[in-house]
């Protein structure tokens, strides 16, 4: 569910920008945005401020539009399930498409092969193997730290682009504070970089996602 496009850019590239990001939030590395420089943090630059992100912090709702969407038909907000099982469903399938294009500010080419009348729902893309991911990794397995739950819409808030990328310490400093602090796993487990990146970290999750 986290598609993070923009005009020209490949998909790909963007998703290893933002993992490339994280692991330097986890692993106290420094990278440029470009992936040429993997060197350690200097003692410079780890004493040099972050500049705050301008990226907007986790949303503490669910978009009331998207809550209903998924209501009508059925879906618990709080406990939606598993994807596969939903989507088995017409109207289920319905609601959480939609869902997804008022979530993520998009249509359905945003995810489906194709363009105006002539897409194929049926053919795999990588963004459909990303959001069906996501979907495990994120909607289905983490919640609110305090309890509640979370959406595509509690990150991207009704836009497809929503991270400010003008600086990798930034941006990893967004995701530990709003995906690592303010969320925890429903199974009760212990939450970190881990939860999603495994031990020892991983890197371009995303990009495997997408494969």
């Amino acid at each position: 569910m986290s598609i993070f496009t923009r005009p020209g850019t490949s998909l790909p590239l963007l998703l290893a920008v933002v993992i490339s990001a994280t692991a330097a939030a986890c692993s106290g590395e420094s990278t440029t945005t470009k992936g040429t420089d993997t060197s350690p943090t200097s003692p410079t630059d780890a004493a040099t401020p972050v500049t705050p992100s301008k990226t907007p912090p986790l949303s503490t709702t669910i978009d009331a539009k998207v809550a209903s969407t998924l209501q009508g038909a059925g879906i618990d907000v709080n406990n939606p399930g598993d994807l596969e099982t939903l989507l088995r469903s017409q109207s289920k399938l319905k609601a959480v498409m939609a869902s997804f294009t008022i979530a993520l500010g998009t249509n359905c080419a945003g995810c489906h092969a194709g363009s105006g009348s002539a897409l194929d729902y049926k053919a795999e893309t990588p963004n459909k193997k990303i959001a069906k991911s996501m979907w495990d990794d994120y909607v289905a397995k983490l919640q609110k730290k305090e309890g509640g739950a979370i959406y595509c819409d509690s990150c991207h808030q009704g836009k497809l682009e929503f991270l400010d990328r003008a600086d990798d310490r930034s941006l990893g400093a967004w995701m530990k504070e709003n995906l690592v602090d303010k969320l925890s796993r429903k199974d009760g487990a212990a939450h970190a970089c881990a939860t999603c990146h495994g031990e020892p970290f991983k890197g371009g999750i995303l990009e495997a996602f997408g494969k």
